[in-house]
């Protein structure tokens, strides 16, 4: 069994080429246990260098 490499090392990650004041975060909300409802919501451009988590519950309801 060999392990073959499917990426480029090279290649940065999305993590160090985009700022922390240009983040994407996305939040998985359930809708139903029994059911397994997933709605996944994408929140784009968010300031995580200068903001705090209560300030994202503030912004978002």
């Amino acid at each position: 069994m060999s392990t073959e490499i499917d990426f480029d090392t090279e290649e940065p990650l999305i993590t160090t080429v985009r700022p922390l004041t240009n983040s994407t975060i996305t939040v998985r909300v359930i809708k139903s246990f029994p059911y397994r409802n997933v709605k996944n919501i994408v929140f784009t451009d968010y300031d995580i260098k200068n903001k705090t988590a209560k300030d994202f519950r503030l912004w978002y309801f």
